[in-house]
């Protein structure tokens, strides 16, 4: 959002989603125009359910993380999955290629949502001081909260389209237009207020708000993907060492929200409260297929033996689902294996890449509907990737390390899952690959392989040779090869900001 000396509709839209519940009342007896008045800003139960509207700027339509979970649906513009043409239809634009300034969309939300969370962040923090009397060490807690979640927003913009506009806390009618500040700046900006927010934010386990292992995570993501790899590296270790954070036994129920309440791996979720705070991740993904993984995904699995499927003698072309990582069975359902909700068996030719996603998935319901109370909590950051991260920081840094190859096999070795360790790695080129190996299977419908293809420059590599089914068979090359151009790696500004903002410069070919 350009037009930020319109703040008075974003304080309305602010107000909107202060409180979930509690501040409905408020809404319902105080005129929206009387959002600047004494009516609010009272005390701390005010900033308390100021904070929560904070909060649900990251619950929404095709954000990254979005209401249904739509985080995994990121993964079907990556080599990982297909997404089905049926809903939502706006991630087929990117994934075929055809990306303009003018296309809407998701490609347009991932720049307005994120700009109007910032705002939202940006109002709070320019009022929190109004709030009479409240204690000083409670109000550093909720400002930083806030500003972990407006480095989320710019951290998404950074990733999607380079370096952005910086909106200044105070907006003035001098602010209305900005020109776009460098990659550079904006990963300091994104730095700068992640370390207020570590320095005020507690050292305790995750409990549904923004903690210091939260704030440390994202620096660390932000770092590593722009390829500052002795910091990444540090931060990393910090996070190791304070030991908050752990690998947890049950890797289902990490997703599925049978053991997500204190869970010991997860550092930062969104969280889900039916019958008002509930989502439809399971109809989208274990009933509609409205983003379904590839073969090339499955095929990505070792056998249990550790070698992969063109080595292990485990492996056998006409039972390809037996002898596999556990990871597999957990994250994907295939032909001949029940489909969720109906107790049937998936058939060939059923959905458009003859799987679902199983990771994630709440199985014991009927059918998912609209009126499904579906409320796990959708993972966001966690302790796992923490450890891939700082592997891939060290090798990158001065190469392969016992340090880097025990933090790859911390997540190998998890209860339940027990895969055989890593051995032998002797250059940084293979370390690479046990990385990226191993951060595939990991991590895969968590949204984060699109953004790992694009900085590790292979997305046009690889996404080009996956193949967009046909109609709704089995893959065939009679299908439509993926595109992804050099352009993609950043996608383009909305010609609509172009148009109203004479200060912004379009990415490179757009």
């Amino acid at each position: 959002m350009n037009r930020y000396i319109k703040i008075q509709a974003v304080m309305l839209i602010a107000l909107l989603g202060f409180g979930f519940q509690s501040c409905e009342d408020f809404l319902e007896k105080n005129p929206l125009s009387a959002v600047s008045s004494e009516t609010f800003w009272r005390n701390d139960e005010d900033a308390k359910n100021a904070l929560a509207g904070v909060y649900q700027t990251l619950v929404t339509g095709n954000y990254t993380i979005g209401f249904g979970g739509l985080r995994t649906q990121i993964d079907g513009l990556s080599d990982d999955g297909y997404g089905n043409a049926s809903w939502p239809g706006s991630f087929n634009i990117p994934q075929s290629g055809d990306i303009t300034p003018t296309t809407g969309g998701v490609v347009r939300d991932y720049y307005s949502i994120p700009y109007k969370g910032i705002a939202i962040c940006n109002y709070y923090l320019n009022n929190i001081d109004r709030v009479p009397e409240i204690d000083v060490t409670l109000k550093e807690k909720y400002v930083a909260e806030v500003r972990f979640i407006r480095a989320w927003h710019y951290a998404t913009l950074l990733q999607m389209f380079g370096g952005v506009v910086l909106v200044p806390e105070e907006v003035t009618l001098s602010d209305a237009y900005l020109p776009r500040s460098s990659r550079e700046e904006t990963m300091n900006y994104i730095i700068s207020d992640l370390d207020k927010a570590i320095e005020n934010l507690p050292n305790e386990s995750y409990a549904g708000r923004a903690v210091r292992g939260s704030a440390q995570g994202l620096k660390m993501r932000v770092l590593l993907y722009e390829q500052q790899w002795e910091a990444a590296a540090a931060i990393g270790q910090q996070i190791i060492s304070e030991g908050t954070f752990s690998i947890a036994s049950d890797w289902a129920g990490i997703f599925d929200g049978t053991s997500q309440e204190g869970n010991s791996e997860i550092m930062f979720s969104i969280a889900f409260e039916a019958p008002n705070m509930r989502h439809e991740y399971d109809r989208m993904y274990g009933d509609w297929g409205s983003c379904a993984p590839l073969w090339d995904l499955v095929n990505e699995f070792e056998c249990v033996d550790g070698q992969d499927i063109e080595s292990s003698p485990l492996y056998d072309p006409a039972k390809p689902f037996i002898n596999r990582d556990p990871r597999m069975e957990l994250t994907v359902i295939h032909v001949g294996e029940n489909r969720p909700y109906y107790n049937v068996p998936l058939e060939a030719g059923e959905k458009p890449t003859n799987f679902l996603w199983q990771k994630g998935l709440f199985l014991d319901q009927t059918p998912p509907s609209s009126a499904s109370n579906n409320d796990q909590d959708m993972v966001l950051i966690r302790y796992a990737d923490i450890l891939l991260m700082y592997a891939e920081a060290l090798n990158e840094a001065s190469g392969p390390s016992a340090e880097g190859l025990a933090a790859v096999n911390e997540v190998r070795a998890r209860p339940g899952i027990n895969m055989p360790a890593v051995a032998g790695v002797s250059s940084q080129e293979e370390m690479r690959k046990v990385i990226a190996h191993e951060r595939r299977v990991e991590l895969a419908g968590e949204g984060l392989r699109f953004f790992d293809i694009k900085r590790w420059n292979v997305a046009h590599i690889l996404i080009p040779q996956e193949i967009i089914p046909g109609s709704i068979t089995e893959l065939t090359p009679n299908g439509v090869h993926r595109v992804f151009n050099q352009k993609q790696y950043l996608w383009p500004i909305p010609q609509t900001e172009i148009d109203q903002n004479p200060l912004l410069d379009q990415n490179p070919g757009y």
